[in-house]
């Protein structure tokens, strides 16, 4: 699957019409569709960023560098920082995934002794 085909599965996923997505990039519908099939094959860095945080999913995704469809999701409030961190969080070690709940853990016990 080419970046266009996977932007636009990644639009009706998310129940965006390209009119949506035009306005929050900037760019016109025509545009949109141009991304979507094929016309357009390299998007501009700037794009490509905004893009992927728009679609709730990473750059390295839609330009097919990583084809795992793990790295959408679905939660519409996680920010953009949220998003990374799980990224990172699925390439550590188990071992460092507990020492990271050990450490959120610690966060939440402070907070409850303020």
């Amino acid at each position: 699957m080419h970046t266009g085909e996977k932007i636009k599965k990644r639009r009706k996923e998310l129940g965006y019409n390209a009119d949506y997505l035009a306005s929050k990039l900037g760019v016109s519908r025509s545009t949109i569709f141009r991304y979507e099939n094929g016309e357009i094959e390299k998007l501009p860095i700037t794009i490509l960023e905004s893009l992927s945080s728009i679609l709730k999913t990473t750059p390295a995704y839609l330009m097919g560098w990583h084809e795992d469809d793990t790295e959408i999701f679905i939660d519409n409030n996680l920010t953009n920082e949220e998003l990374n961190l799980i990224l990172r969080y699925r390439k550590i070690t188990d071992r460092q995934k507990g020492e990271i709940s050990g450490m959120i853990n610690a966060f939440l016990l402070d907070e409850d002794k303020e």
